[in-house]
């Protein structure tokens, strides 16, 4: 796939590693379609992207809302005639600890916090990438999914965001569409790499 040629959604595009890779992506001839819930950072690394002659247009989008998601991939299709691509890089944080013990206290995750990177990280992984893919299959374009655990943290408790590029390898690759998931020590190589690049 030439990248010059190519279109390549990003979600969590509007600061940290998403904007980092949309800079490099778009160093090397990739339209982008930047997808964050925050539109003042996504304005940031549209205006860093079209720096480098390429077009880049902004969705803020809340990736754990099915209804948005199936609108922007139609949207992206919509506006650029195809897609290529998805960085599913979109994911948050919070304290990992189940409990932990502090000068005498203990603290515990609250179920908010947890219901959120669920919500996150592991429902909005699978949205992004089941209408990526549709978008893909229904223009024939072949294309590929990569997915980011967020950290350590999401890559050990966080099993279903592992197993889930191959559970949607296993349906897609009949259609074409390719799966990668990107460990936690390949995304701090792949960020020191690209932050380098800058």
């Amino acid at each position: 796939m030439e990248l010059e040629q190519s279109v390549i959604a990003i979600t969590g595009a509007g600061q940290g590693l998403g904007q980092t890779m949309a800079t490099s992506l778009a160093q090397q001839g990739a339209s982008l379609a930047l997808l964050d819930v925050n539109q003042d950072a996504l304005t940031e690394t549209k205006e860093l992207c079209e720096a480098f002659g390429v077009k880049a247009q902004t969705y803020q989008v809340d990736v754990t809302n099915e209804e948005q998601v199936e609108k922007v991939f139609r949207d992206i299709v919509t506006e650029f005639g195809s897609l290529n691509g998805l960085v599913n890089n979109a994911g948050i944080l919070r304290d990992g600890m189940l409990v932990k013990s502090r000068d005498g206290e203990i603290s515990k995750m609250s179920l908010g916090d947890f219901n959120a990177v669920i919500n996150v990280n592991l429902t909005g992984t699978f949205l992004c990438g089941r209408e990526a893919a549709v978008q893909m299959i229904e223009s024939d374009s072949r294309g590929s999914l990569l997915i980011f655990p967020v950290c350590r943290e999401q890559a050990t408790w966080g099993k279903p965001t592992t197993r889930l590029p191959k559970q949607q390898s296993q349906r897609c690759h009949p259609y074409g569409v390719k799966n990668l998931l990107v460990t936690a020590s390949v995304l701090l190589l792949l960020h020191q790499v690209l932050w380098r690049r800058r």
